[in-house]
């Protein structure tokens, strides 16, 4: 009886060893799980020691960056209250989840009368589009005072954001 199960084995080939039960799909599961553990670990550590930056805390230290700068002209006037703009913009946008980065300012105020925004935040976007036209026709030191002013307003406003948001939580 012996020598006939023998010769059973000789006579069955087999036919089909299912892929799960392979040494090379072994292998790639163990190295995609090791894979998975270094990425893993390699982020939480970027995460523990260089945590991301809040978005509205980045706009308001560039904010206090143009506060301490000097102005000497009118170019440099304008080109803080582009700078002051786009700052807004960058912060508005992400903050309410719309894009507002390619829009001029009479257009971000008509965004954010459409999203239902606190009213304060469209008046202070109102006051610095007519900031930017009337710095054409103000002399240099009203030109100044405005500027500053107006960042002072914008820090305060994100601050008034921020402060609302985290209430909210």
């Amino acid at each position: 009886m012996q020598g006939n199960t023998q010769e059973l084995y000789d006579i069955y080939s087999v036919w089909h060893v299912p892929f799960w039960q392979t040494a090379w799909f072994t292998y790639t599961i163990v190295a995609l799980l090791i894979v998975v553990i270094v990425v893993g670990a390699i982020v939480w550590y970027w995460r523990r020691y260089y945590p991301v930056a809040d978005y509205r805390i980045v706009i308001e230290k560039k904010l206090r960056l143009l506060l301490n700068k000097q102005y000497e002209s009118k170019e440099e006037i304008k080109h803080t209250y582009y700078l002051l703009t786009e700052l807004l913009k960058e912060f508005l946008g992400t903050y309410y989840a719309c894009s507002l980065r390619d829009k001029t300012d009479s257009e971000v105020v008509a965004v954010l009368k459409k999203q239902a925004v606190a009213p304060f935040v469209i008046d202070r976007m109102q006051e610095i589009e007519q900031a930017v036209l009337m710095i054409k026709f103000a002399n240099m030191g009203a030109a100044r005072e405005s500027v500053y002013n107006n960042i002072q307003a914008s820090i305060s406003l994100i601050r008034d954001l921020i402060r609302a948001t985290d209430h909210n939580k």
